[in-house]
C-alpha cells in the first residue's frame, strides 16, 4: 500500500494498493488498485492497472511520483521486477500519468534494466542472479530543477562491473 498522490487533482489524496502475483488472465502479471479520494475517504470503485504480461509482478516496487509532465496532476511510478522484454526477468518500471478524470491505465512510460538474470536455481524455482530492477521505485522530486518530477528506480542485484552490487537509475521528468 501506498500514497499515490493527488491524481485526479480533486485536492484530496489518493491511495494504490498492490498485489503482485495477481492473475487475470496472466499468471502473476501482478496488478494495483487505485482508489480516488474525497472528503469522506476513497467512494469510488478503485481503477485496476495490469501487468499484462505473465510473472511480471507489476506492483513490487510503488510510490507517488509527483507531477513528472507539468499538467498539474500527481502521476504514480510502479515496478515490475519479474517483467521480460527481450531479456529474462530484466525487469521494469511504469509511470502513470494523472488526469482530471483519474490515473491512465496505460503507462506513458517505462524503462529497463536490459540486464538478464541467469543461473536458474532449482532449489528455489528462481533465478540466482536476477536485477530486482523496479523492486523498489520512488518519486524523486525535482532533483534537477527543470519544474518535473523525476523517479528513482531500484535494481538491488544489478551486475555493473562487480556481481549484484546493485544501482539506482535516476529518470527525469517527461
Amino acid at each position: 500500500m501506498a500514497p499515490a498522490g493527488d491524481v485526479n487533482g480533486d485536492g484530496y489524496p489518493d491511495l494504490m494498493a498492490a498485489y503482485y502475483r495477481f492473475y487475470n488472465p496472466e499468471i502473476e502479471e501482478g496488478g494495483v488498485l487505485v482508489w480516488l479520494g474525497s472528503p469522506i475517504g476513497p467512494v469510488v470503485e478503485p481503477v485496476l492497472l495490469e501487468g499484462d504480461r505473465q510473472g511480471a509482478y507489476l506492483g513490487r516496487g510503488l510510490d507517488a511520483a509527483g507531477d513528472v509532465n507539468g499538467d498539474g496532476y500527481g502521476d504514480v511510478v510502479i515496478g515490475a521486477e519479474r517483467f521480460e522484454n527481450g531479456q529474462t526477468q530484466e525487469g521494469a518500471a511504469f509511470v502513470y500519468l494523472g488526469s482530471a478524470d483519474g490515473l491512465h491505465t496505460s503507462p506513458a512510460w517505462m524503462g529497463e534494466s536490459n540486464q538478464a538474470a541467469t543461473n536458474w536455481d532449482f532449489a528455489c524455482g528462481c533465478y540466482a542472479n536476477a536485477t530486482g530492477y523496479g523492486h523498489a521505485v520512488a518519486g524523486g522530486g525535482d532533483v534537477d530543477g527543470d519544474g518535473l518530477d523525476d523517479v528513482i528506480v531500484g535494481a538491488f542485484g544489478y551486475d555493473g562491473g562487480q556481481r549484484d552490487e546493485g544501482r539506482l537509475f535516476l529518470f527525469r521528468g517527461l
